[in-house]
């Protein structure tokens, strides 16, 4: 299970909260003011994003936990969880064996082709040549790639379908 860093975390403001919807980082980075802070706790009113992970290069999201929070908003908040998890999860496990597996290549290829080039000076592997790896890499990986996606749209389809319902309930007890 990660766990945030509680070096730097960046409160995010209430577009965030709102749940309008993901952001990019360029657009996130002119919407929030940075500051460093503790850990955040449960009693805030925002969520909070950390600093990118460094095995996933995903950033966390701690989730706001409202005191009057409906078993429609809670169940749409765990799935959230949920979902970043798995992803945390996904990314981390296949970058490392992207990076294991580069290495690999870098030190066979340099086997092969010899760590000396002939005016003396330490070979390194050109553009081309690097580009074998990642063809290699993603064709050993294509089945894994396509059961990701596959389950990357379930999960946000039915992320979405929470959504509304949130919304719908929000509006009801509104009416109410």
């Amino acid at each position: 299970m990660y766990r945030p860093s509680p070096c730097f975390l960046i409160r995010a403001q209430h577009f965030w909260m709102r749940n309008v919807g993901y952001v990019t980082s360029s657009v996130l980075m002119n919407k929030v003011r940075i500051k460093p802070v503790k850990a955040p706790n449960s009693s805030e009113n925002d969520d909070w994003i950390g600093p990118p992970d460094p095995d996933s290069n995903l950033r966390p999201i701690k989730l706001h936990i409202s005191e009057n929070e409906s078993p429609t908003e809670k169940r749409y908040r765990q799935l959230r969880e949920e979902t970043h998890a798995w992803n945390q999860e996904f990314w981390a496990k296949h970058n490392k064996d992207f990076f294991l597996r580069k290495e690999q290549f870098i030190k066979n290829k340099l086997k092969e082709l010899g760590p000396i080039q002939k005016d003396g000076s330490m070979r390194r592997l050109s553009p081309e040549q690097i580009s074998e790896f990642y063809k290699r890499f993603l064709d050993s990986n294509y089945e894994l790639h396509k059961q990701y996606n596959r389950e990357w749209y379930k999960k946000n389809v039915l992320l979405l379908w929470h959504a509304f319902k949130v919304k719908v309930d929000r509006r009801l007890r509104k009416w109410r």
